[in-house]
């Protein structure tokens, strides 16, 4: 599993040409800046392509997901499983065991953008953050305290279709380079992005089971797969 670390790439040229942010702590004004760094799939649904690369000890690590995201809707794609979440389900497709993974799901607080941390998650684990803007691009830098593993995020957003382009991470804490480990870096490169009919087919549990008695079984080209349902207690 890659555990998620950052290279800062300001260092490497970027800073020169952008304009230096206030360092801030304050909470109110993090949440207020947090929604201008990712466009929400409330206003019109969209699909992206991400690769997502770590770095640190050994060789590099790399995954290529696709995300298609709507209001409540979710698909995570990867080479060897598929994700699907909508207001009613979490179905788990198991590409290479051929094996479906259902339960019921209620809840419509998806993350907007799936490699981006929630608010809410970082509000309590920030130490200070700093918003840069360019010509074309903002850049928020945050800062995390402890307990959190992820010392430091770096999103980049292009301003003027809000979509998210890139988002870095630092993973490791003092214990971690006290012990003599490397620190992990993972950066998400988005691209390829595209809107998605507001119906998308993909987001209906009907294109990959139906109902059989108190269960479930799948069906068309998963058919073959079997089937565990998490029901309810």
């Amino acid at each position: 599993m890659i555990r998620l670390q950052f290279i800062l790439l300001l260092t490497i040229g970027v800073l020169p040409f952008w304009g230096y942010g206030q360092v801030h702590k304050d909470t109110v004004g993090f949440r207020a800046v947090y929604e201008l760094m990712q466009r929400s799939p409330d206003m019109r649904p969209y699909a992206y392509d991400a690769l997502v690369m770590s770095k640190g000890g050994g060789a590099p690590d790399t995954m290529a997901v696709s995300f298609f995201l709507g209001k409540g809707r979710m698909i995570m794609k990867t080479s060897e499983t598929t994700l699907i979440i909508n207001g009613k389900f979490r179905i788990l497709l198991n590409h290479v065991t051929k094996e479906i993974y259902v339960k019921y799901h209620n809840s419509e607080n998806l993350p907007t953008q799936t490699a981006i941390p929630s608010a809410d998650l970082l509000l309590s684990h920030i130490a200070n953050w700093e918003l840069q803007s360019g010509p074309a691009e903002r850049i928020l830098i945050i800062n995390t305290i402890p307990p959190m593993e992820i010392q430091r995020f770096v999103i980049r957003t292009d301003i003027k279709t809000g979509f998210s382009l890139q988002v870095a991470a630092l993973v490791g804490n003092t214990d971690t380079i006290d012990s003599g480990m490397s620190q992990l870096v993972v950066t998400s490169d988005f691209k390829n992005y595209r809107f998605i009919e507001e119906d998308y087919p993909g987001f209906d549990e009907k294109q990959y089971i139906q109902p059989d008695g108190n269960s479930y079984i799948p069906i068309g080209k998963y058919k073959d797969y079997t089937l565990t349902f998490d029901k309810p207690n």
